[in-house]
């Protein structure tokens, strides 16, 4: 179970990049 809440914090860092692309 660790390694998917591990997995989770990925998945948002992720999002974020998709976000700067707009500055």
């Amino acid at each position: 179970h660790g390694n998917q809440s591990q997995q989770e914090d990925k998945r948002p860092k992720i999002k974020i990049y998709y976000t700067e692309p707009e500055d």
